[in-house]
């Protein structure tokens, strides 16, 4: 539900008002690494979704040990 909202409200009207980008961390540094609307929207569908899916087996792990 969370994702089709994203995908249909996240217009590129608000990434520019807002100033929304993707960013990295390089060295001590936050560079920012896009700003393209369409690749900041499908950013942060991906991240929802590894959040989202992170439990990995139910035992509060994203790598599948104990």
């Amino acid at each position: 539900m969370y994702l089709l909202f994203i995908r249909n409200y996240f217009t590129k009207e608000l990434v520019m008002h807002e100033e929304i980008y993707l960013f990295q961390r390089q060295s001590k540094e936050f560079k920012v690494t896009d700003r393209v609307w369409k690749n900041v929207r499908d950013q942060l569908v991906v991240s929802y979704t590894l959040v989202q899916e992170g439990d990995y087996l139910e035992i509060n792990s994203l790598e599948g040990e104990k």
